[in-house]
């Protein structure tokens, strides 16, 4: 339960970031420091697909479609 917790509170704080990236406009150095954030997250992100396909196995990993859909995400950060 601890690491989905911490998992649910860096999307929380992830859709804040993002929600803060566009508007208002901001001074630059606060656009750099909404992009590195944004940055920490995804590895974050990455980081939890990871563990979670190394603990459960590929095969059963992709069993949970939430799981899938959660992989594509991730994959569609690192894209961007």
């Amino acid at each position: 339960p601890l690491f989905q917790n911490l998992i649910i509170l860096f999307i929380i704080a992830n859709t804040v970031t993002l929600a803060m990236d566009k508007d208002p406009p901001y001074d630059s150095m606060t656009v750099k420091i909404l992009d590195s954030l944004n940055l920490v997250f995804t590895f974050i992100f990455v980081f939890e697909a990871v563990v979670k396909i190394i603990g459960l196995g590929f095969k059963e990993y992709c069993r949970d479609r939430f799981n899938i859909f959660d992989l594509i995400i991730v994959l569609i950060s690192i894209l961007e």
